[in-house]
């Protein structure tokens, strides 16, 4: 099977990134061909990780926060919204895709 064949039979965001136990770091098809948004950032944010991270970061009354490897920009856009001291926040992201759908 082709290369090009095989890509576009993967769904499961993961295997963009390691597949076979090889890190492959295929983020820009991850972001424009899986079936599901990668590491589940639409509902992951809101739980858990955000709610330990807006926590900390808003006893360290930070000015501005830099995210980097944001994908589509949901942890950023929480940080902002729920910490009024931030008045800037910068995310990086290396897939174009997600950077445009963030």
């Amino acid at each position: 099977m082709s290369q090009d064949c095989n890509r576009k039979l993967k769904t499961r965001y993961q295997d963009y990134v390691i597949h076979e136990g090889q890190f492959i770091g295929q983020f820009e098809d991850m972001y424009r061909n899986a079936d599901e948004i990668p590491w589940h950032q639409d509902k992951t944010v809101n739980a858990v990780f955000s709610d330990h991270t807006v926590t900390l970061l808003r006893r360290l009354h930070p000015k501005s926060l830099l995210d980097v490897g944001c994908g589509l920009g949901y942890m950023a856009s929480r940080l902002k919204r729920e910490i009024p001291e931030l008045s800037r926040v910068v995310g990086l992201e290396i897939s174009e895709t997600a950077a445009k759908k963030a």
